[in-house]
């Protein structure tokens, strides 16, 4: 194909899942990585799904972790001390700058402008082997 869009693509987090192994051996010019849940405090996870979309751009992981992960989660600490911090920031910067042409975020808050968002509660009896169950997992 000409492109392999993958939407949920946080679902790749681990490049030897059998899933990340068996996208990556699709042959396409192009690849367009969605994902609504952020990549939460955890870079090499966030490195996975970089490499999936355009390869080695941000080095192997060992090198990216060397690079990026170990010096941005040693500024993060509460403790850490003022040269972690800065070293944390440049470290950071680079990384903005590195992924800035192909990573593009955007927040729920662009959707609420355009969308709106409604939520609602619904609730409903038990069914009894639901109330049986549930009755069970209590007592254990």
């Amino acid at each position: 194909p000409d492109v392999v869009v993958l939407d949920e693509a946080h679902t790749i987090k681990n490049p030897k899942s059998k899933r990340h192994e068996a996208l990556s051996r699709i042959r396409t010019k192009r690849r367009v990585a969605l994902t609504g849940t952020p990549l939460q405090n955890n870079l090499l996870e966030y490195h996975t799904m970089i490499s999936y979309v355009r390869g080695a751009v941000l080095g192997t992981r060992a090198e990216f972790k060397n690079r990026f992960v170990d010096p941005i989660d040693n500024g993060l600490c509460r403790d850490s001390e003022k040269k972690d911090v800065t070293r944390m920031k440049k470290r950071m910067f680079v990384l903005q700058d590195l992924i800035k042409d192909f990573v593009l975020r955007r927040d729920e808050s662009l959707l609420a402008k355009e969308m709106g968002k409604t939520e609602y509660l619904v609730t409903t009896k038990l069914r009894p082997a639901q109330r049986a169950v549930y009755g069970a997992f209590l007592a254990h």
